[in-house]
């Protein structure tokens, strides 16, 4: 087994893995890593992470440059001052050029030997002639990568249906596929603009409960309901198939104490009112 850490380059963005060694390293500090032809600064997410010695994906320790230092964080604060205003000079010469393309984000590395344009656009574009005019202005190599709305939203952030700070841009680091059967399983309302997140995509909340919705067809089937049954009560109680196999004797007698029939629990589960599950779970 190895020591590991993991660091994050961007904002609840991807992890990558480096052998600590018999170095000691502290929770969100900043470390200076190698990253083969750039120089960058990360942040320490994950510390003392234990790995077999052959698992792959972690990078040696040697790409560990050092700890970051006060100077080092200053010329990183720099760094993303300057990229603030090489994203104005790259959106004045986009409009010069008359290109479809929305710009979203700026970035140097940390030696900035590099400058990373994002953006976002509906079709393929041809930017090299905006690629010649940067790297005239700036002096260094240019890279324009264009992204996908779900990562547009996760670098902008925003407000979901919800009210709370996006998923995305809070806390995923990495997005999971999301589809159609995920709604239809915990029987939500398929309507386009109740299911989809501000990219205009299926939200990812979705996949956060679909495995309490997937074993219940099979649980209802081994208690006697057949699939026009299921079918007919998916929309309105998916997950109460399995729960109502779950119920203790004492808990049938709580609900009978309620003024329910202990049938109705093991026939029709969806019927069992908000009190009745109140008097069998206490709350």
């Amino acid at each position: 087994m190895k020591n590991v850490i993991g660091v994050r380059f961007m904002p609840v963005g991807p992890i990558s893995y480096y052998e600590a060694g018999q170095t000691k390293y502290k929770m969100d500090e900043k470390l200076i890593i190698n990253n083969g032809s750039v120089v960058d600064i990360g942040q320490v997410v994950i510390v003392d992470k234990q790995c077999k010695n052959d698992e792959s994906g972690i990078h040696a320790h040697k790409h560990i440059i050092r700890v970051a230092t006060e100077k080092d964080l200053e010329q990183d604060e720099k760094n993303r001052a300057e990229a603030k205003e090489a994203f104005a000079v790259c959106k004045t010469k986009m409009k010069q050029l008359k290109l479809e393309m929305k710009l979203i984000k700026a970035e140097y590395t940390f030696d900035r030997s590099r400058l990373t344009f994002h953006f976002s656009s509906e079709g393929r574009i041809d930017f090299r002639e905006l690629v010649r005019e940067l790297a005239a202005v700036f002096r260094t190599r240019i890279e324009l990568h264009q992204i996908g709305v779900r990562d547009e939203a996760k670098i902008l952030g925003g407000i979901g249906p919800c009210g709370r700070t996006l998923c995305c841009s809070t806390f995923l680091g990495d997005f999971v596929p999301v589809s159609i059967k995920m709604a239809k399983d915990q029987g939500l309302s398929l309507n386009p603009a109740k299911i989809s997140g501000l990219c205009g995509r299926l939200m990812c909340c979705l996949n956060y409960e679909n495995d309490t919705y997937v074993p219940c067809p099979s649980a209802a089937r081994e208690s006697g309901w057949s699939d026009a049954n299921m079918t007919s009560q998916a929309s309105t109680a998916p997950c109460q198939f399995s729960l109502a196999r779950k119920i203790s004797k004492a808990s049938r007698a709580a609900v009978q104490a309620s003024g329910m029939r202990s049938s109705r629990i093991s026939r029709r589960p969806s019927s069992i009112s908000r009190p009745a599950y109140a008097s069998v779970f206490g709350s």
